[in-house]
């Protein structure tokens, strides 16, 4: 189904263009009307369907939005009706037509119930209604209207109706899911994870399948009309030629517009990358100036002696030291933890929410510190409450053993407004727990998906404070994968910050794909109606010859039949140019189209019928 997903705009936009190929084919068979089905409802159905179509095409290209979803409703609402109208009107019953009130007014009242469960539900409501019973109905009128034709253009007739039944049962039944009726069972959903691609595909073909079906039946029609003449075979054999070309230019753009994805999905893996990188590589080279300012500071000969002695002197010298580092480095607060994690000397001593005194050592950046290691540590400040990067290096006497702790504690704010210059952006603890975020609505939930162990020992931790498990992702995206948030898709890159697992993830939106696929799709429109319009170019090309051909025969025709005509004074016989006598009927017929019936005129019914005569004489 990934692959259809990314199809959707050209399917709607060939399966669109078939309906608006469909409304072409129907006005031109207007004239087919009398006594047969009434095209020109068929015309505006075609019209306003592959209208609607190309309205989901856009929909699914760019974001859409409840007031474009209602307009997309009431259009495929309006084809529906003309598709019903053809069917009612086309379908001759033994008093004519259908009756219209109140078959119309039943079905619209029950349509209008499916509004209970949203567009959804409406949208399910109508064409349960009009979609399938007007594609029913249509069918039935194309086969009644087949039933007594030539095989040439019953054929075609009853391969329309066919394809209409098909598509009423494809478009009717399977609807959007909602809770009105069948829709929650048999909708667009279960259709793809029964069959494996979307209804629209199915629709598409069908849609297909019709025009060709119809445009089949114009050109038969007019050979029908015209007597085999050898102009409608020429004609007949181009639009078979344009279907075809038509047909085969839709596949082909097709693969060019698959081929212009691949090229514009490289050149935005590129860009996301390269975007990324840039927020990436400043993310690192402030994590590593945190790292270094505390292992420079870890090895000031002003440090080491707070631990042991704890002299005012030598307390007021390690301040000193913390405060330098603090300033010149750009860091929140600088301080000094105890073997037991308990605070001793800080920058920060004569603020409010100073640290000194208070305990850290539940925080894993002095455990590792104290196993001789730098500790990392991303969290939400149990004092201040401010977002932080900590890092902890440990403190070692003459001996080398470990006698306390340097942390440095960075605030992410600054770093924070370099992510509002990206859409979507997230730097997310191993476990997917966004800390910093291009949207602040979003921080401290979870990115993809969490067990309820990986909850509760995040919640005990106190590392991010309250949580949202809310997950905004079904799983753990992964870099150059697409991915799809709030119904719309992005590109996804990630990379790696640090060696603890964190993540940074960014979310690149696909306009330059969607731009890519949109010219291979206009590229496609504009072949195709070069070739349609060609098509009638060489029609029309046709018919002026064809009645100029006429024009001269009939030229011709009244030549021959004028200036002095020989005729016997007495078997009033005519003589030709070769000097051959012929009956007068036999030689008109000879020089015209007229053909002649026998009977006999007045006056000789009473020469040679006289007791039949109405006036003959009285006995």
């Amino acid at each position: 189904m990934d692959f259809f997903h990314w199809q959707m705009d050209y399917i709607f936009f060939f399966y669109g263009l078939a309906f608006l190929l469909l409304a072409v084919v129907c006005y031109f068979l207007r004239k087919d009307a009398e006594g047969g089905p009434e095209w020109r409802w068929l015309a505006f159905f075609g019209a306003a369907h592959g209208l609607n179509e190309w309205l989901d095409m856009v929909a699914v290209t760019f974001v859409d939005g409840l007031a474009f979803a209602a307009v997309r409703l009431f259009v495929m609402a309006v084809s529906f009706f003309f598709l019903f109208e053809f069917g009612r009107r086309s379908l001759k019953g033994p008093a004519g037509a259908l009756p219209w009130p109140r078959i119309c007014a039943a079905l619209l009242l029950f349509a209008a119930a499916g509004g209970f469960y949203g567009l959804n539900g409406l949208n399910a409501g109508l064409r349960y209604c009009l979609g399938l019973s007007g594609g029913l109905l249509s069918c039935l009128a194309l086969y009644q209207a087949a039933a007594g034709k030539k095989q040439e253009l019953r054929l075609p007739l009853l391969a329309a109706g066919a394809g209409i039944g098909l598509y009423a049962i494809a478009t009717g039944l399977v609807v959007p899911a909602s809770g009105f009726l069948l829709a929650r069972w048999v909708n667009f959903g279960s259709f793809a994870g029964l069959f494996g691609f979307p209804v629209q595909l199915l629709r598409g073909v069908l849609a297909v399948w019709i025009a060709c079906a119809a445009w089949t039946y114009l050109l038969n029609l007019d050979i029908a009309e015209a007597a085999g003449s050898p102009h409608s075979e020429r004609k007949k054999k181009i639009g078979q030629l344009v279907i075809a070309v038509s047909l085969l230019g839709v596949l082909a753009g097709w693969a060019l517009t698959g081929y212009l994805s691949r090229w514009s999905m490289k050149d935005l893996a590129g860009y996301s990358f390269s975007q990324t990188n840039v927020l990436h590589q400043r993310l690192e080279g402030v994590l590593s100036g945190v790292e270094q300012t505390a292992a420079t500071m870890s090895g000031s000969p002003w440090i080491a002696p707070t631990f042991r002695a704890r002299s005012a002197a030598d307390l007021e010298k390690a301040n000193s030291v913390l405060d330098r580092y603090c300033s010149l480095n750009e860091m929140s607060v600088c301080y000094l933890l105890d073997a037991k994690g308990v605070t001793i000397a800080s920058s920060n001593r004569a603020a409010p929410d100073s640290f000194v005194g208070k305990s850290y050592a539940f925080r894993p950046y002095f455990k590792a510190a104290m196993d001789g290691k730098t500790g990392r540590y991303f969290a939400l400040g149990v004092t201040s409450g401010e977002r932080g990067y900590y890092a902890g290096a440990p403190v070692r006497d003459g001996a080398g053993k470990i006698t306390g702790v340097v942390a440095v504690k960075k605030a992410m704010e600054l770093l924070s407004e370099d992510f509002q210059a990206f859409s979507y952006m997230f730097l997310t603890s191993p476990e997917g727990i966004i800390f910093l975020s291009s949207q602040k609505d979003l921080l401290f939930r979870s990115l993809w998906p969490l067990e309820e162990k990986q909850r509760a020992e995040l919640a005990a931790s106190k590392q991010f404070g309250t949580l949202s498990f809310d997950h905004l992702l079904p799983k753990k995206p992964e870099n150059g994968a697409m991915l799809n948030y709030q119904g719309a898709d992005y590109f996804g890159t990630s990379f790696e910050v640090g060696n603890e697992g964190w993540l940074l993830f960014s979310f690149s939106g696909l306009g330059l794909l969607h731009s890519a696929r949109l010219l291979g799709i206009l590229i496609t429109a504009v072949f195709c109606l070069l070739v349609l319009t060609s098509f009638m170019m060489l029609i029309e090309s046709e018919t002026k010859r064809e009645t100029a051909e006429k024009l001269l025969k009939l030229k011709e025709e009244v030549k021959t039949l004028s200036g002095i005509v020989p005729i016997c004074a007495s078997c009033k016989k005519i003589r030709d140019d070769k000097g051959y006598w012929d009956r007068v009927e036999t030689y008109v017929s000879k020089h015209t189209e007229a053909r002649f019936s026998h009977g006999l005129c007045p006056d000789c019914v009473k020469k040679i019928y006289p007791d039949y005569a109405e006036d003959k004489p009285k006995e």
